[in-house]
């Protein structure tokens, strides 16, 4: 049998993406490639762009898709929130909910219970799974910020990552999340 062997069509194989979601996969790849001006902010994220200390940027609420806007604050109700991506996988997440919105994310991987992990799956999808809800993941495209620019009123540096969880059967952007990379991890 014959098969495609593009990313794109290897991405809905790896994602068990039925022919339904195909289409929206397509869409998320042109707008996301849709020309070399559109490259020159922003690219789909690697690795090494993903590893890193990231705080949560405010993003408008009335811009976030419908999908999740009714249930998102009882998921991540801080507005101040870090996120620390570790080369072996390990993810962390700091929620701020009183006083001063300050990181408390090391550089070194600390020596705690990992409970959430990323997994890379192609330059710009990523997932984040939880050890501790069976069967949870959540998929992330992602694009890192090549030079520095803005989106609406947020001012975006290079390094930065803008986020779209994606629903994974449909592909649906489900929610956005810029993070601003603070620092580096060991």
């Amino acid at each position: 049998m014959w098969q495609r062997s593009d990313p794109v069509s290897s991405l809905v194989r790896e994602l068990g993406c039925s022919v339904r979601c195909f289409s929206t996969l397509l869409m998320i790849a042109a707008l996301s490639f849709e020309s070399a001006a559109a490259e020159e902010y922003s690219r789909p994220a690697t690795e090494e762009d993903f590893a890193g200390i990231f705080k949560l940027l405010p993003y408008p609420f009335e811009d976030q898709p419908e999908a999740l806007r009714d249930k998102i604050k009882d998921f991540w109700p801080a507005d101040c929130q870090f996120f620390g991506h570790y080369r072996d996988g390990r993810h962390l997440q700091q929620q701020v909910h009183l006083g001063d919105c300050v990181n408390a994310i090391p550089a070194s991987k600390p020596e705690l219970p990992q409970v959430v992990t990323w997994k890379f799956v192609k330059p710009g999808f990523f997932l984040i799974e939880r050890s501790d809800i069976k069967n949870y993941s959540e998929l992330w495209k992602v694009d890192r910020v090549n030079r520095n620019t803005h989106l609406g009123a947020i001012n975006l540096s290079q390094s930065d990552l803008v986020m779209q969880m994606l629903n994974k059967q449909t592909l649906e952007i489900l929610w956005a999340r810029i993070l601003q990379k603070i620092g580096d991890v060991e």
